[in-house]
C-alpha cells in the first residue's frame, strides 16, 4: 500500500494497470484531469525502439531482419505478431526492453516529482507486474472488465479478428491475478460517464489514504 516505498517523497507514485482492452489508458486520462502527470509505459517502449541502436540490433538479432522495415527501423506490426504467437518470444522481447524502459520511467518520475506540478504521478504499464517493479510504487490500480467485453474493445480498436485477440489476452498475466496482487482496483464494466465518475472518485481515494499513510509513517 501507499508509504511502502516512498522515502519522502511527493507525489505519491501510482501504478495503473490492466490487461487488453480493460480500460486502464482511459482511467490515467481522467487521473490527469484530475492533477496527476501520467507516464504512458508503451509510449516509452516505442522511444526506445525508434531512438536505441543498442536495443533494435539486439531484436534483430533475436528476431531476424525480417523485424526491420525497408528504412532500418523496427516494424512494430511485425514484431508484434511474432511476440504475440509465441510466449518465450515476448519473454525474451520483455528481457531486452524493460530495463532500459525502467530507466527512462525512473528518470521521468523524478524529473515530474521535482517540478512539483502534480498531485499524482501515474504510469500506465500493462506489464507493471511482469516487469518485477511493483515494489516501486507507493500503489497500484488494477483496472478490469470482463473478457467479452474487453474483446470486444479490442477488436473495435485494432481490426484484429476475435481468435487473434484472444491468443493474445491469453499470453497475458491472468486478470483476476492482477486485480489480486494490486492495491486498488477498479471494475470499468459501465458507460463512459459511469468510468469517469469511478475513475475520479478512485482518485481521490488514493490520495487520502496515502495521506493518512504517510502521516502515520
Amino acid at each position: 500500500m501507499c508509504g511502502k516505498m516512498r522515502e519522502n517523497r511527493r507525489p505519491p507514485l501510482v501504478g495503473i494497470t490492466g490487461g487488453m482492452g480493460a480500460g486502464k489508458t482511459q482511467v490515467a486520462h481522467i487521473f490527469t484531469e484530475c492533477g496527476a502527470a501520467i507516464i504512458d509505459a508503451d509510449q516509452i517502449g516505442h522511444t526506445v525502439l525508434a531512438d536505441n541502436k543498442e536495443i533494435c540490433a539486439r531484436i534483430v538479432e533475436r528476431f531476424g531482419e525480417d523485424v526491420r522495415t525497408t528504412h532500418g527501423d523496427i516494424n512494430r506490426r511485425q514484431l508484434g505478431a511474432l511476440v504475440f504467437a509465441d510466449r518465450q518470444a515476448m519473454e525474451d522481447l520483455n528481457a531486452i526492453m524493460h530495463p532500459v524502459m525502467i530507466r527512462l520511467i525512473a528518470r521521468r518520475v523524478v524529473e515530474l516529482g521535482q517540478s512539483g506540478e502534480y498531485s499524482m504521478i501515474a504510469v500506465d504499464a500493462a506489464l507493471l507486474y511482469e516487469a518485477a517493479v511493483e515494489d516501486s510504487f507507493d500503489a497500484i490500480l488494477a483496472v478490469s472488465a470482463p473478457e467479452a467485453l474487453r474483446v470486444q474493445r479490442c477488436m473495435e480498436r485494432t481490426g484484429l479478428p476475435e481468435d487473434v485477440i484472444l491468443d493474445r489476452l491469453r499470453l497475458q498475466l491472468p486478470e483476476s491475478e492482477k486485480v489480486r496482487r494490486a492495491d486498488f482496483h477498479l471494475d470499468n464494466n459501465g458507460t463512459p460517464k459511469a468510468l469517469q465518475e469511478a475513475a475520479t472518485n478512485m482518485f481521490h481515494h488514493i490520495q487520502q489514504v496515502c495521506r493518512q499513510e504517510e502521516t502515520l509513517s
